[in-house]
């Protein structure tokens, strides 16, 4: 499948391997970064020294990833895949930024990480961030997984069976009035992508009549995920 527009938030080190994956899988390839002089600049004018591999328009934004994000997408121009290579949970900075212009006041919401940490396996929680309200989970505990690793029903590291995915365990949380975990899909070796037409979705069907609501947003594939647990309130004064 020829993706139109693939957006890689992020030009580090992971969203320069996303560039190179993306080059032959989409039209057009736009790595957003505030670094003029990240990974991905070096290696967007390594790739396009060949011009037989620069078929495609690839370039680099210097600006805030997630700013330019709801900047396109407020203009209507919605990306095929998101491939969120910025560190911490980018689709909460998402969510987060988007709730703030429409009027609502997000915060981390303590007492919603607590009842997680308690409901979700402890066996697969990474990290705790107490301060962003935020888990980091993982199958992989106690090594790192390959990069070209296809995400089997069967750990190739372990060998066990992974019977509950962590991106299913993260959707079934009962305590979340809205609770949204994006499936990571994977497209490449060790390149995972969001539905940019999902996230456009979602964004433009949160609550916007609420005073008040709990927010649980978050991504995962069969063996890893993030998630971060928010507190929304109305604000009298909107943005936007």
């Amino acid at each position: 499948m020829l993706y139109d527009l693939a957006l890689v938030l992020g030009g580090g080190k992971f969203g320069s391997i996303a560039l190179k994956a993306m080059m032959d899988k989409s039209r057009r390839v736009i790595v957003v970064d505030k670094d003029p002089n990240c990974h991905a600049s070096r290696a967007l004018r390594m790739v396009c020294s060949d011009p037989s591999k620069c078929g495609v328009s690839a370039r680099l934004v210097v600006d805030d990833a997630v700013a330019y994000t709801i900047n396109i997408i407020m203009g209507g121009n919605v990306p095929d895949i998101i491939v969120p290579a910025i560190p911490g949970n980018s689709m909460a900075m998402l969510f987060s930024r988007w709730l703030s212009k429409l009027g609502f006041l997000v915060e981390p919401d303590f007492e919603m990480l607590k009842s997680a940490s308690v409901e979700i396996p402890k066996k697969i929680i990474l990290i705790n961030n107490k301060n962003a309200a935020t888990l980091v989970l993982s199958y992989a505990k106690d090594f790192i997984c390959s990069p070209w690793c296809e995400e089997p029903e069967v750990c190739p590291v372990t060998n066990e069976r992974i019977l509950d995915p962590v991106h299913s365990i993260l959707a079934k949380m009962s305590f979340c009035s809205y609770n949204k975990v994006f499936r990571s899909k994977l497209v490449d070796k060790g390149v995972g992508v969001l539905d940019g037409k999902e996230v456009y979705s979602e964004l433009f069907g949160l609550p916007k009549d609420l005073e008040k609501y709990a927010l649980c947003v978050g991504t995962a594939c069969n063996c890893h995920g993030i998630i971060t647990f928010l507190r929304v309130s109305k604000k009298s004064k909107v943005e936007i």
